[in-house]
């Protein structure tokens, strides 16, 4: 009877599900199922165990209706285990089903969400390739300047230049001593006579006694000059006057404005060329450029005024070309005087020649 025992072991309820128990796709309630069968052998088995060590007698008096009872037990077991394998393969083919139909699904994508928070800062990346080089910077501030180098060696001598003009003659020398006597002084005087007759140069003895002194030697004497300037004349040391110099004190004139002055009339080339003037229009430009109108061809005169004086020119071009000048000195405020030229050149001149008018100017 204890191999009867031992042969059916191997058909116990744990051995049937052990299918049940490794197979990875069957559901909990399955698996609770093992479990509690597995407990029920496990505790059948004790029981039978201990039976056979304290009671070695009653294992031997097992009857077959006890083992008939088990092998019952564990044949429903065998049944259940098959039940439940047939109900795992119906969920595995209803679990593949749903597969399919998962993978047949269409996800339309809801709306997007908010936008979550940034994320942390990644690491730095490697650094890039250098960039092209940028335009060259504005030049710097010129630096301080440096100490002087030493002098250099003296160059050679340059050549002579040409010699300057001659200087104005000196003033007279004091009269030298008295020659001696002379000849006669009738035949003297005789050959002087022929000597001045002929041009001729006098000898010594003819010549004159000088002039007596008419200042002091280094005095000055001044006169008025322009509007309102003086020049001053120095005598010499021999006691004669020198020539005045420069007028100086000036007081400048404004030129702007209208001048009459007498009448300038010129007629010629019967009669085509007809000038007539008495008037003149002065404005000085902010240059020191003098423009003058009044012309009778229309065209102005301009030039420079420096000092209270002008000089002024205008041209009309054409076969015969007429020129035009004013030139002339203020006297005061409102009085000039000076020179109007008119000058002709080309063809077709017949009887026209170059005149000259003298002309006073009065400020109106």
């Amino acid at each position: 009877m204890r191999w009867a025992i031992t042969k059916n072991r191997g058909n116990s309820p744990l051995n049937a599900l052990a299918p049940l128990i490794t197979n990875k796709t069957a559901p909990a309630v399955i698996g609770d199922f093992s479990m509690k069968m597995s407990e029920f052998t496990t505790r059948s088995l004790k029981y039978l165990i201990l039976s056979v060590l304290l009671f070695p007698s009653l294992a031997l008096a097992v009857d077959d209706a006890t083992v008939e009872a088990i092998d019952s037990k564990a044949s429903n077991a065998n049944s259940k285990a098959d039940g439940n394998n047939s109900r795992i393969q119906a969920l595995e083919a209803e679990d593949e089903i749903l597969h399919n139909r998962i993978n047949t699904i269409e996800l339309t994508p809801g709306p997007q969400g908010e936008q979550g928070p940034p994320g942390a800062d990644g690491a730095p990346g490697a650094d890039g390739l250098p960039g092209a080089d940028g335009a060259p910077g504005a030049d710097g501030l010129p630096g301080a300047d440096g100490a002087p180098g030493a002098d250099g060696l003296p160059g050679a001598d340059g050549a002579d230049g040409a010699p300057g003009a001659q200087g104005p003659v000196g003033p007279q020398g004091p009269p030298g001593p008295q020659g001696d006597t002379g000849p006669d002084i009738e035949a003297r005087n005789a050959i002087c006579n022929i000597y001045t007759l002929y041009s001729l140069e006098l000898p010594t003895f003819c010549a004159t006694t000088p002039p007596p002194p008419e200042c002091v030697a280094g005095a000055t004497e001044t006169q008025s000059c322009g509007i309102g300037g003086t020049s001053t004349r120095i005598c010499s040391a021999e006691g004669f006057w020198g020539p005045f110099g420069t007028c100086t004190g000036e007081v400048p004139v404004d030129p702007n404005g209208t001048f009459s002055t007498i009448p300038i009339i010129y007629s010629c080339f019967s009669g085509q060329v007809n000038i007539q003037v008495d008037t003149f229009t002065f404005t000085l430009n902010a240059d020191s450029t003098l423009v003058v109108n009044g012309t009778p061809l229309g065209v102005p005169m301009s030039g420079l005024y420096m000092e209270n004086s002008f000089s002024v020119q205008g041209v009309v071009f054409g076969d015969t070309t007429v020129t035009h000048t004013l030139t002339g000195t203020f006297i005061d405020n409102n009085f000039w005087e000076g020179t109007y030229n008119i000058m002709f050149e080309g063809q077709f001149l017949l009887d026209c020649s170059n005149v000259s008018f003298p002309a006073v100017g009065q400020r109106l």
